[in-house]
């Protein structure tokens, strides 16, 4: 499993459309994890990635989407 397949929630306030966004794909990859473990690296990628990003301004929030869409194809 190289990608996960997620609906976007778009939101003005690119902070919240992250936190709301990751928060999904967390939840999606919890359930997967019992049917195909290779879930989990795509996780641990993730919060690798998003471990040197503080979110506190949209610009912010923008890279760590990006971060997201490198995993995750939102429709």
């Amino acid at each position: 499993m190289s990608k996960l397949y997620l609906k976007l929630v778009p939101m003005e306030d690119k902070r919240m459309e992250f936190s709301v966004n990751f928060h999904r794909v967390s939840e999606l990859c919890c359930e997967l994890q019992l049917v195909d473990r290779r879930v989990i690296d795509i996780i641990r990628k993730i919060t690798n990635e998003l471990s040197g990003i503080n979110i506190r301004t949209d610009e912010d929030a923008d890279r760590a989407m990006k971060v997201l869409r490198k995993y995750v194809v939102f429709e």
